[in-house]
């Protein structure tokens, strides 16, 4: 009997539930933290391009990439490699597969994933209604998104929001050399407590 109670105290502890979210993955765990605060105990946005919205390249981005033949469209993604990470941070194995992983996306699904950041407002969302901690991470070398303007933006819309600024990273910052998630977590566990 005592075995069966000792299990079943250990079963009934559980991990925290933190939800994460890069880039188009942030504006989605905005969405279920907003639509399902419940769901989690902490949340963690790196990077959110909940900004994409204002940004005048992202309405022609998603018709030009539909249109342009599979050729021209795996070189479209080595030209935008520079926008996405600041080079010198990433090691080349990084830089090949985040390539590699651009140019298997097919064109139609990255101009549908386009149009859905074109729709995407994080200010018609209840982001007031999340009490769990929010930790935002914004690069203060992105250049293709205004990642430290957002984290700002959007912690102001939380009631126990922390903002860390990586200076010198790109927006893709979880593939360089020096960035480790569970590091800066570990650092800013009081931010997520």
């Amino acid at each position: 009997m005592v075995d069966l109670l000792t299990a079943g105290n250990r079963f009934a502890r559980r991990a925290p539930r933190i939800l994460c979210g890069e880039s188009f993955g942030a504006c989605l765990a905005l969405q279920v933290a907003a639509s399902h605060p419940e769901l989690i105990d902490a949340l963690i946005l790196i990077n959110p391009a909940s900004s994409a919205m204002g940004q005048p390249w992202i309405r022609w981005g998603a018709d030009l990439v539909s249109s342009l033949p599979r050729a021209i469209y795996g070189l479209s993604a080595a030209a935008l490699l520079p926008f996405l990470i600041a080079q010198h941070r990433v090691s080349p194995a990084n830089q090949r597969a985040l390539l590699q992983a651009m140019r298997s996306v097919q064109p139609r699904s990255a101009a549908w994933r386009l149009s859905l950041l074109a729709d995407f407002s994080a200010r018609q969302l209840p982001l007031e209604r999340i009490e769990q901690p929010v930790l935002l991470l914004a690069s203060g070398a992105d250049r293709l998104l205004p990642s430290v303007a957002e984290a700002a933006a959007l912690s102001q819309r939380f009631r126990r929001a922390s903002t860390v600024q990586l200076p010198g990273s790109g927006h893709a910052c979880l593939l360089e050399r020096k960035i480790r998630l569970g590091a800066l977590v570990n650092e800013h566990a009081v931010a997520l407590a």
